[in-house]
């Protein structure tokens, strides 16, 4: 290849690579960055601790007061701060227009000034009306809908078509906050609601009424002792139970943000370490390419010097002539990078910041001007006759050598780094499928949250102890089970204790892979560590609450915990298991209310029903189930989904990082290779002479070409063993900074941690390959190059 085309196509490929690297580690625009946001915010809220919570103590209802208070709030703050709230989000929702879908959405009610205090754009429209059936939806989801956000303003979507089929007016599409966090509405869109002002539904009042929404305060600037002092007295007289919470303050006390912290430095510092590898890589190469073609330029340049030439104008000759294709390069570059959230929209959106392109255009050349400098300057030292007899050529030896070694290192480095990051998420993964992306849920109401049986709109057919027979003989289902969420408040120990996510079924054991520590099914089952907080065992007794009042469930067993994996996936995973003939209703009336006292096996009935498949889910199996579900129980409406929120994302996000890790380490390992056969090239050149006083004294071709695959498969074992070291430290903190951008738990878990570990046998085997394949090629281009040279040729260009 040409030079120049080598400089052009090497400085394309480089600015993508800085300029990528350099957006992942922009501190803006991430999941979780608005640890990073300095802007002083506080929350109006209750101070519940957990032994509150596991008391059975709950936040108090505040009706239709946020209203009043958000504007009195604004008053006492004079307008400096943007006060808020969010009195309720709904998961899982599901958009349609036109025949396009968008599917596991989450919408928020907001009050207050939600756009300002988020720090949201509104790309297009206006904002909704309060109480009205209107929403702004988030640039994301749009785009799932059509390829034009902007044409949706105006138009009337409709929301869980399935269920209730309520439709909304869009009048904006906002793009997400700078600062991301969990009030966003990057997943799908929000809506202006005032429990106090007319216009809302019976049914969305009796929703807000019963809201226990956080008033939230974000000042642009910090504001003075007295404003603060204000808003203590004002929550104080107006606003009893609640307290004014420093959120800067609480985030340096909290654990959970603290687990949260240390991975966002973990992202800001490994993200630019990769970077810095594979750019460095890259342009060390290019410092590679710029010796080796001066190198065998040298003839030329004695010319040019013997015929008057000055050696100022040769640098800036060479100079322009390396420059101009970098500057074309780079520009190219670039504008590539604004292009990869089109490629990749889950793991980069919006645009990249201003800093992070003039920093991809501007390393490149700035780097390659220099280095254009110093190695013209060092090889125009010499005199036009010395240029001319190819005088002390082994001088450079050393510095190619050098670069060579360095250059593959940091290459080999952050190619080994990306492989083992897609080692630890494709083991995620594969879990990931095989232990819950299997587990499908059937419910007859469309909300996980509900289940009455009853949906908005209409009722639905329960499902009998029969039909659960019939689940368990398709093809498709190894297992299957009632699952229906119980009322959370247990009689213990003459207590009222309220229990994460307990659920009642029969065979939910083999259906969510539950391992018995100790006693036996058949009875109610604890996870062990409800077990210790409870300070129940296998013998007690549990008092469960059902429709004809507390029935006694002796604890037949203890479960093991889920480990964080799972707890992080399935984040509806159950710490009490009820026998279905205790949590179950008995016969029900169409409208799900009990008929008897009676609670024989026939009489049981649920509305939700959880299903084991025997092998991965594919969208040809999901439609088939549903069509025969569909003609099992003509006219039911029911939903049938993955029964882990959010896996589909969840491993689609996992899909795109690893070809996002690939990319990058592809682009870096395309511009190192590249600049290593250039750059041996010129060391050959570099020792002709040598070469020729070998041959003439007899040693043959095979012994060189021996030597040269000697040589190239030291320099991979060499580089190879850095980099390995390299990878090894470097790849834990970078999984655990992507792992910031899987979707986040109800009880905000994150991914489990990465820790040090010895490469995988893919890291391993890659590595080997590169060895045994850097010593073939190399010797084959020493052949190929041997093959060009006389050896009356290589004497005279000797010393």
């Amino acid at each position: 290849m040409n030079g120049k085309w080598l400089i052009g196509v090497s400085c394309v490929l480089l600015s993508l690579v800085i300029g990528t690297s350099a957006w992942l580690a922009w501190p803006t625009g991430r999941a979780f960055s608005y640890l990073n946001d300095h802007r002083h915010s506080y929350r109006i809220d209750e101070r519940l601790t957990a032994s509150d919570l596991q008391g059975g103590r709950r936040r108090a209802p505040t009706g239709g007061n946020q209203g009043r208070a958000i504007r009195e709030v604004t008053a006492i703050t004079g307008g400096q701060a943007a006060t808020y709230a969010v009195p309720t989000t709904f998961m899982q929702e599901e958009l349609a227009w036109h025949g396009m879908t968008a599917a596991n959405l989450e919408f928020a009610w907001v009050m207050g000034e939600y756009l300002k205090g988020r720090q949201l754009t509104l790309l297009a429209g206006r904002e909704p009306r309060v109480n009205q059936p209107e929403l702004v939806l988030s640039e994301t989801v749009a785009r799932q809908l059509t390829d034009t956000p902007v044409a949706l303003i105006g138009q009337k979507i409709t929301l869980n078509t399935r269920i209730s089929g309520d439709q909304y007016t869009v009048t904006g599409i906002v793009r997400s906050s700078l600062w991301r966090s969990e009030d966003d509405p990057d997943a799908g869109g929000y809506r202006v609601v005032d429990p106090a002002q007319p216009g809302l539904s019976e049914l969305d009042a009796g929703v807000l009424r019963h809201a226990t929404p956080r008033l939230t305060v974000v000042f642009q600037h910090a504001p003075t002792a007295a404003t603060v002092a204000a808003l203590e007295q004002y929550v104080a007289s107006n606003l009893p139970g609640l307290f004014l919470i420093d959120e800067q303050a609480e985030q340096t006390a909290s654990a959970d943000r603290q687990a949260i912290a240390r991975r966002v430095q973990q992202r800001s510092v490994s993200l630019p370490l990769l970077a810095a590898l594979l750019g460095g890589s890259g342009l060390v190469s290019l410092g590679t390419v710029l010796l080796a073609g001066l190198l065998r330029r040298r003839a030329l340049l004695g010319v040019d010097l013997a015929l008057g030439a000055t050696r100022r104008r040769l640098r800036w000759t060479l100079v322009w002539t390396t420059l101009w294709p970098a500057l074309l390069g780079t520009t190219l570059g670039t504008a590539l990078v604004t292009r990869v959230p089109v490629v990749l929209p889950e793991v980069l959106t919006g645009q990249p910041p201003a800093q992070v392109l003039a920093l991809a255009w501007t390393l490149p050349n700035f780097t390659l001007l220099l280095l254009s400098l110093l190695v013209s300057g060092g090889v125009l030292r010499d005199s036009a006759f010395g240029l001319l007899r190819g005088v002390r050529p082994g001088q450079f030896v050393r510095p190619l050598l050098g670069l060579m070694v360095f250059s593959f290192v940091l290459a080999l480095g952050g190619l080994l780094s990306a492989l083992g990051v897609k080692e630890k998420l494709d083991a995620q993964t594969t879990r990931i499928r095989n232990d819950f992306s299997r587990v499908l849920e059937v419910t007859t109401t469309g909300d996980p949250e509900n289940r009455t049986g009853a949906g908005l709109s209409r009722t639905s057919r329960r499902i009998t102890v029969a039909d659960l027979d019939w689940f368990r003989r398709l093809d498709d289902v190894a297992s299957a089970s009632a699952a229906e969420r119980l009322n959370p408040n247990f009689q213990i120990l003459g207590k009222t204790v309220p229990i994460d996510r307990p659920v009642a079924g029969d065979d939910l054991i083999d259906v969510l892979g539950i391992r018995v520590l100790s006693g036996t099914e058949g009875g109610c089952l604890l996870s062990r560590t409800q077990s210790v907080r409870l300070g129940i065992h296998v013998g007690g007794v549990i008092g469960v609450p059902t429709a004809t009042g507390v029935l006694p469930c002796p604890v037949s067993g203890i479960t093991a915990d889920p480990d964080d994996l799972k707890r992080f996936v399935m984040q509806n995973f159950p710490a009490l298991l009820v026998p279905a003939r205790l949590g179950l209703k008995g016969r029900q009336d169409s409208t799900g209310r009990a008929t008897g006292h009676e609670l024989t096996v026939t009489g049981l009935t649920t509305t939700n029903v959880l299903l084991r498949l025997r092998h991965d889910v594919s969208p040809e199996t999901v439609r088939a189930l549903h069509r025969q579900i569909q003609q099992k129980f003509p006219g039911m409406s029911f939903a049938l989904r993955p029964y882990a929120p959010n896996i589909d994302v969840l491993l689609g996000r996992l899909r795109n990082q690893q070809l996002l890790f690939l990319a990058l380490a592809a682009l870096g390992s395309v511009m190192t290779f590249t600049g290593l056969l250039g750059s041996f090239v010129a060391y050959l050149d570099a020792r002709r002479y040598r070469i020729a006083l070998d041959r003439a004294q007899g040693m043959s071709v095979n012994r060189l070409r021996a030597g040269w695959l000697a040589a190239g498969s030291g320099l991979g074992a060499t580089g190879a063993g850095l980099a390995l070291v390299t990878a090894a430290t470097l790849t834990p903190a970078l999984y655990n900074a992507f792992s910031l951008d899987a979707p986040v738990g109800m009880s905000r878990e994150l991914l489990p941690s990465a820790a040090l570990a010895l490469p995988g046998s893919l890291t391993l085997t890659v590595a080997a390959i590169v060895i045994v394949l850097l010593g073939l090629v190399l010797a084959t281009l020493g052949d190929r190059w041997l093959s060009r040279q006389s050896l009356t040729a290589l004497l005279k260009l000797g010393d």
